[in-house]
Order: C-alpha cells, then structure tokens, then sequence
C-alpha cells in the first residue's frame, strides 16, 4: 500500500474552503512547495508560501498519473487520516472548539495549531 500526499495539501485547501476560510487564513496553513515535508510533520507552518492555484492544479495532474500507475501495479492507495490540524484561524469559525498548539517552536517557526 502507498499513501500518496502529492495532493493532501489541496484537499485540506478544499475542505477549510468549504468551511468559510478566506485565502489568505488557508495560505498561513501551510508552507512553500519546498517546506511541504516538515508541514506535514506538523513543525512549521506559513514559511515560504503560499502554495498557488498552478501549483495544485500541476500537482492534481501528478496525483492522478501517480494512482493510474500504482493501479497498474495492482497497488491499492490509501489516504492518510486527519490529523487535528486546522487553520489558526479555526476558533474565530468555531468559538468553542478545544484547540492549542500542537507542539513547541522548532527552529524557532510558527508552530502548528490542531484541535
């Protein structure tokens, strides 16, 4: 089994979309092309960024060409599970939601904020 993240980030851009986040609350998620491992680790967050429209729509082109291949192959892929991560932004949406930030400072970024 293969998990493929090439588009986990925008399937988050989607959802926080679909749930009245403006642009700019989704764009300090996440980090440049570059940074995406350690986002997704949960270290840091809003570093080098944003991630564009033509930056998703290549790497949704990409996802595809990645899971036709791995079907192929007779692979099954599997996408990762939420992992608590939201936009700092989640609690002016959802006062009453418990958040806090996940971690300490890494390297002295921004640390992620989850629920």
């Amino acid at each position: 089994m293969y998990v493929p993240r090439v588009i986990l980030s925008y399937i988050y851009y989607k959802v926080f979309k679909e749930i009245n986040f403006t642009d700019h609350d989704i764009e300090v998620f996440f980090t440049g092309p570059g940074f995406l491992a350690w986002n997704r680790m949960g270290n840091m967050q809003a570093w080098v960024g944003p991630l564009t429209q033509n930056w998703h729509t290549n790497q949704i082109a990409l996802q595809h060409k990645i899971l036709d291949r791995m079907r192929d192959f007779g692979m099954t892929p599997v996408l990762p599970a939420f992992s608590g991560r939201v936009v700092p932004a989640f609690t002016r949406n959802f006062p009453d939601a418990n958040t806090t930030y996940l971690n300490r400072t890494w390297a002295h970024f921004q640390p992620p904020f989850g629920l």
